[in-house]
């Protein structure tokens, strides 16, 4: 093979792939651009140096800048104080060289990882990461390490406080804030929303419940430093359906006139809603207030109509008496 005119802008690793023979590693090389207007005359200018085919001319891929680096995918990197670890990523068309993390004025690490005590005082501490690729390409990267041991705080839980519940599941949601953003929410058992960003999340779970009384429930939440807090909850579980105690109305199969007159009454341990009268099936009067009384228009329904009356607790229970039929 004919040797390759010296030029002091060729890089080494080229000039020994040529004078090799291999020309697929000077096709492929990544090479920077010293001295040439173009990669692919630097590349021609050595493949007719070493009586190369002619043919051998393919795209090259300059490469004039530094690694582009991140840590933690962000600017701003939430650590426990004292102790902490930190990585970094590298993205470059060349293989790492070298890189260097400096900290608070000084050199403390030449790895891609670094593990230093940022001490106990809560601080943003900027990180300045140093690094160069093989081709001596360099870029200085600037994070802040946030030292964070505050717990994430709370803004709304439902259900409310003391609210009455019903059935044998109850959904809840839990809204909070960490800057930090979230490793997990839990609601008893239930671990949801792993990796959840910041600042503000709403988690969204469901929990069995117990017999009818106060039910307390617990919310865990833990940020992504490790900082956590439970937040408590009780609410009333209420599955005992009201009880009408009276009902002044026309009986089964009575003879009514265009307008009838209704009172009723009704208890439950937790407070009654409504009452309500039905016809034909369908809701047409209720009273929400105590002594309930309702009064039917009748010439509408026709002939012949049939009649029930229901109770509705504040939960959301319900009881009815058997439909009755009357007669205009």
């Amino acid at each position: 093979m004919p040797p390759i005119p010296e030029h002091d802008a060729v890089p080494p690793i080229l000039r020994t792939a040529v004078e090799s023979g291999r020309y697929d590693a000077v096709l492929s090389s990544i090479v920077k651009l010293r001295g040439f207007a173009t990669v692919i005359a630097m590349a021609g200018t050595l493949i007719a140096g070493a009586a190369a085919p002619a043919s051998a001319a393919v795209d090259h891929v300059a490469d004039d800048a530094g690694p582009r680096v991140t840590v933690d995918g962000g600017t701003v990197v939430y650590r426990w104080p004292g102790l902490a670890y930190l990585w970094a990523e590298l993205d470059d068309q060349s293989s790492l060289g070298r890189i260097e993390w400096w900290v608070d004025g000084a050199l403390r690490s030449t790895e891609r990882d670094l593990s230093y005590d940022f001490g106990a005082t809560v601080r943003r501490i900027p990180v300045e990461v140093r690094a160069w690729d093989t081709w001596g390409n360099a870029s200085v990267t600037t994070i802040q390490v946030q030292l964070d041991h505050t717990a994430p705080v709370v803004t709304k839980v439902t259900p409310n406080f003391r609210q009455l519940v019903r059935g044998t599941r109850m959904t809840s949601t839990l809204t909070a804030t960490d800057p930090a953003g979230f490793m997990y929410a839990e609601l008893e058992d239930t671990k949801v929303g792993e990796g959840t960003p910041g600042p503000t999340a709403t988690f969204t779970a469901s929990t069995r419940l117990g017999r009818d009384g106060q039910y307390m429930f617990f919310w865990h939440v833990m940020d992504r430093v490790g900082n956590s807090m439970t937040f408590p909850r009780t609410v009333i579980v209420d599955n005992t359906r009201p009880t009408i105690t009276k009902i002044t109305a026309p009986a089964a199969n009575a003879k009514v006139g265009s307008q009838v007159k209704t009172s009723m009454s009704a208890t439950d341990l937790n407070g009654v809603k409504e009452v309500q009268m039905w016809v034909n099936g369908r809701l047409t009067l209720s009273d929400s207030k105590a002594p309930y009384t309702m009064a039917l228009s009748t010439p509408k329904y026709g002939r012949s109509f049939t009649v029930a009356f229901y109770a509705v607790d504040k939960a959301g229970n319900t009881i009815s008496t058997s439909r009755r039929t009357w007669r205009r």
